[in-house]
């Protein structure tokens, strides 16, 4: 099991069509911190670039976008 497992099953498990995560949380649920790239927004929407956070929430069906600003990032179920 990946790093970023918990980042697929976590949202996976969820009913809402639209979460917001804190790094806190996402740090809590892949057990681990994420990496300094991840305030970027590119880490988390850019498609080509396929980072380990972005390939995990695609897994799951999610979209990531960054919230500037909050350290947080909203997943929007595709």
């Amino acid at each position: 099991m990946t790093k970023y497992a918990g980042l697929t099953d976590y949202p996976k498990r969820r009913t809402e069509g639209e979460l917001t995560l804190t790094f806190d949380e996402i740090a809590a649920i892949i057990n681990g911190y994420l990496p300094k790239s991840a305030e970027q927004s590119q880490y988390w929407e850019d498609a080509a670039k396929m980072c380990a956070g972005h390939k995990a929430s695609q897994r799951a069906g999610y979209k990531t976008y960054l919230v500037h600003g909050n350290d947080k990032v909203r997943f929007v179920r595709s």
